[in-house]
């Protein structure tokens, strides 16, 4: 026979049991977003995982991500930020995270300023979180203005356009057909056509000599340009992180889900 009065005694602490998790997680939430308000990040850091372990939520990911980001730990901030992204459920929540994974993103391209191929990739990374939230925040300033700069300094960063080595030499196949043309209808002695021979071959020499200083000259623009590009980074890149710092500070912590 059923002991019904003991049955009874198990629910409430069958409820408590699972209750337990989100209470310690709200807990830690509370210790990180003090500790977070006081700029001790380390411990708002060691907080927030704490939470995220007992219950994971797209807000202890955001705010984990942001957390990372102030410490300028982008790569391991990038990671935290994507998920709170990309698998959130709040559009607020979205938006801010996408907004914060673009700044990460402009950051580490301008950490690796050297490498042009790694800063145009986290450009056009932070290029496309900055298009994605302002899908879902369309008026916010702050991402229209950080979005052009990171437009602006991908553009930049593209290599100077070349003319294609098969097209190139098709076209030199093509003069020399013209070339030998030409030849079969001069007219007049062997003299005249050696002379003509000669001019032409010094105008192709000149024109190959052209189209060289030509190429250095688009180098010389290329290095020049990625030149303007690293202090425009330099200075750049501070502005952009103290617009992420400002807008966590005005409403710290990053956003309550407790």
């Amino acid at each position: 026979m059923f002991d019904l009065k003991r049955l009874f005694l198990l629910f409430p602490a069958v409820i408590l049991a699972a209750a337990l998790p989100a209470q310690t997680a709200h807990k830690y939430l509370r210790e990180a977003d003090k500790a977070f308000r006081q700029n001790d990040l380390p411990k708002a850091e060691e907080n927030y995982r704490k939470a995220q372990e007992q219950e994971s939520t797209d807000r202890t990911t955001y705010n984990l991500g942001t957390t990372l980001a102030e410490q300028e730990r982008y790569q391991e901030a990038i990671a935290q930020l994507e998920a709170a992204a990309e698998g959130g459920s709040d559009p607020k929540v979205r938006s801010r995270a996408f907004y914060n994974l673009g700044n990460a993103h402009f950051a580490e391209g301008a950490r690796n300023k050297e490498d042009q191929k790694a800063a145009a990739e986290h450009l056009q990374k932070a290029i496309e979180s900055y298009k994605n939230a302002l899908r879902l925040q369309p008026s916010d300033r702050d991402t229209k203005n950080n979005l052009e700069l990171a437009q602006q300094m991908y553009r930049l960063l593209q290599p100077p356009p070349q003319q294609d080595q098969q097209q190139q030499d098709q076209q030199n196949q093509e003069q020399e057909e013209q070339e030998q043309e030409q030849q079969q209808q001069q007219s007049g002695d062997q003299e005249e056509e050696q002379q003509e021979q000669e001019q032409q071959q010094q105008q192709q020499q000149a024109q190959d000599q052209q189209e060289a200083q030509a190429g250095e000259a688009s180098e010389e623009l290329s290095e020049e340009e990625a030149r303007q590009l690293l202090e425009i980074m330099e200075r750049e890149e501070q502005k952009v992180m103290e617009k992420l710092r400002k807008r966590n500070q005005e409403g710290r912590p990053p956003v309550k889900d407790w």
